[in-house]
């Protein structure tokens, strides 16, 4: 029961802190949306900072990288599935700095979830490379360039909140087929209009299908 409550005050806190922000809340609201006494969250945590130090623990805990692609249609895929994790985890939403101040400690789980999304990038191009759909480096490391620059797209998808989600997945997966199109083979280029075929009407796959064969 205990635990049961404490994963509803953190999940409740994380809701608020995205929300409203970190200094907008306070344990009197958190308490009152989960219709408790203050003096029963603060049996679990004291502070606003350790209920701050949990939900970027739990942020870091759920995050998942996807399986490693082998077509340029599963890294599309795949780097959608990690900015709309982005955008939901505590650890990279708009108010992650603020709670990184209160939580300094949590920095680093931060920065090692965004090294490992780094690593995973760069082991996609070199894969998608050996199967002869991205060129080789023209320079010495221009695939690190290109994993940042796919990274920031992932980092910043949530700016474009004014749109529908459809039109947000759509204007991102432009974004990133903008970037890695200079950087395909022919065969790359030829390949994903082969690959994205049959798809449903209202899958995610689909909406990768109009978005390659609207622009190439």
């Amino acid at each position: 029961m205990k635990r049961a409550l404490k994963e509803e005050i953190v999940g409740q806190a994380r809701l608020q802190f995205s929300e409203s922000g970190y200094d907008s809340v306070s344990l009197r609201s958190i308490a009152e949306a989960l219709h408790i006494s203050v003096g029963n969250l603060t049996y679990h945590y004291g502070r606003k900072e350790e209920i701050a130090a949990a939900v970027l623990l739990a942020a870091h805990a759920q995050y998942r990288l996807p399986q490693a692609p082998d077509t340029l249609q599963a890294l599309c895929l795949g780097l959608l599935d990690l900015a709309e994790q982005m955008q939901q985890n505590a650890l990279f939403s708009k108010g992650a700095e603020r709670l990184l101040c209160a939580c300094p400690e949590a920095r680093p789980l931060q920065q090692e979830l965004m090294a490992r999304t780094g690593h995973f990038i760069g082991e996609a191009l070199l894969h998608l490379q050996d199967a002869g759909l991205i060129c080789r480096e023209s320079y010495p490391g221009q695939f690190v360039h290109l994993s940042h620059a796919l990274l920031l797209l992932c980092l910043h998808f949530e700016v474009q909140g004014v749109l529908s989600p459809c039109e947000r997945r759509r204007a991102f997966l432009r974004c990133v087929w903008s970037v890695l199109y200079p950087n395909l083979t022919a065969e790359g280029r030829r390949r994903p209009r082969a690959q994205l075929t049959g798809c449903t009407p209202q899958s995610r796959l689909t909406q990768t299908t109009l978005f390659y064969s609207e622009g190439h």
